[in-house]
């Protein structure tokens, strides 16, 4: 699994790690994001999305919007 915030992404996408990601044609998730950042994951454009949704993007199939659990971390 990576993390990477949406500013500046398009520009990371061409470093080795992702550029393997992208060719292995992992699934994405993508939160909510700025769309100008360009085709992200598996050609899926980050766009606006309310607080706890994510868009989840595989290779060949539109993305579907999931939504994400937050639990808090046990002491």
């Amino acid at each position: 699994m990576t993390a990477r915030r949406t500013g500046g992404a398009s520009r990371s996408m061409f470093d080795a790690v992702s550029q393997t990601l992208t060719d292995m044609a992992t699934p994405g998730v993508l939160f909510s994001g700025d769309r100008m950042e360009g085709r992200l994951a598996n050609g899926v454009v980050s766009r606006r999305l309310p607080q706890g949704r994510a868009l989840l993007a595989h290779r060949g199939r539109p993305p579907e919007q999931v939504q994400v659990a937050w639990s808090e971390p046990v002491e």
